[in-house]
């Protein structure tokens, strides 16, 4: 009976673990076009996941003397500064330092009638002019929820697509907020701060930058397979000799029809898909703040290796380019 019973959690454990989900087309369809073009059978081989490294500044923990905070008191900013300056309040999360960072500014801006020839204050607004950004960068490249974005993680979205609408949903929460931080365009409260919050928590736990770089890896290690073999067929123009029709020509191009338009495509043409509304959901923060500009790598933020995207779109091209050249040598109406 207890050997019964460490069976079965044995294999309730080994059905817990199970391979990220992909979308990427498998080694099946691999197989399929080594035979369709009469090669030797080829393994994905999947290029490696790489570890995100983002160089970005420091915050610049300026400080206001004690007697010059005192006078902020008139803003609001006494209690502020002191809890974003203490040990407690550096041990905040990344959001919470942002959010510390927006209303100090805004703070800041509310005093300048007060205060706005003072030299101190004059040091400290400049001192304090490039935080937000950095701290907006900080939630978004390497807090947690960036981090939790990038974990290996089984899915339970059906498609990258699926993924994406959460992660962009809630992408977009966060992208309105930030954008009326970094514009100056409102100031932060609690029903803005509940919001970013919990966008914060449903874009984490989309864990689409993962499936997405994963997606990425697997199609162009399958994409370097299937072109090397259509590239071999090519040059030795065997599957149709001179232009003639052959049956394993015909054989490819109800292939290319069938399979490669009903499987093989869609999956290249989901990731690519997901690739550039990805860099779009994007780029409006990139164009409002520098330091995230600076610091933006997208192959990194998808866990890739450098230019991994580029190659992947090139590949696609390449392989659908290669379908119709062969298609070409067999005097075929090629429409891959």
């Amino acid at each position: 009976m207890c050997k019964l019973i460490a069976i079965i959690f044995l294999l309730t454990l080994l059905g817990c673990e199970q391979a990220p989900t992909t979308f990427a087309p498998n080694q099946d369809a691999l197989d399929r076009v080594a035979r369709i073009l009469e090669q030797a059978p080829e393994s994905i081989v999947i290029p490696p996941r790489v570890t995100a490294d983002f160089n970005l500044p420091a915050l610049s923990e300026a400080r206001i003397g004690f007697a010059n905070a005192l006078k902020l008191g008139e803003c609001g900013l006494v209690p502020l500064i002191a809890e974003r300056n203490s040990a407690l309040g550096r041990q905040k999360r990344a959001s919470t330092r942002f959010w510390y960072e927006w209303s100090i500014h805004q703070g800041l801006n509310q005093c300048k009638p007060q205060f706005g020839e003072a030299p101190w204050f004059i040091d400290a607004v400049a001192a304090k002019a490039d935080d937000v950004d950095i701290a907006l960068t900080q939630v978004l490249l390497t807090g947690r929820e960036a981090a939790q974005l990038r974990a290996p993680i089984t899915t339970d979205y059906p498609t990258l697509a699926a993924s994406g609408t959460t992660y962009t949903e809630a992408m977009q929460t966060i992208r309105a907020i930030a954008l009326n931080a970094l514009k100056q365009a409102g100031a932060p409260d609690d029903d803005k701060l509940s919001a970013f919050e919990e966008a914060l928590k449903r874009w984490g736990q989309s864990h689409h930058h993962a499936t997405l770089g994963l997606s990425v890896r697997e199609s162009l290690g399958w994409l370097r397979k299937a072109n090397q073999m259509q590239a071999q067929v090519i040059r030795e123009n065997r599957m149709c000799p001179m232009g003639t029709p052959t049956e394993a020509g015909a054989r490819m191009g109800q292939f290319v029809r069938t399979y490669f338009a009903e499987y093989i495509q869609p999956r290249l043409a989901e990731v690519a898909r997901n690739l550039d509304h990805l860099e779009a959901l994007w780029l409006p923060l990139m164009e409002t703040n520098p330091v995230l500009a600076q610091a933006m790598n997208f192959d990194q933020l998808l866990s890739l290796e450098p230019a991994s995207r580029t190659q992947f779109r090139q590949s696609v091209k390449t392989h659908i380019a290669q379908w119709q050249e062969l298609l070409d040598q067999c005097d075929l109406s090629p429409r891959a």
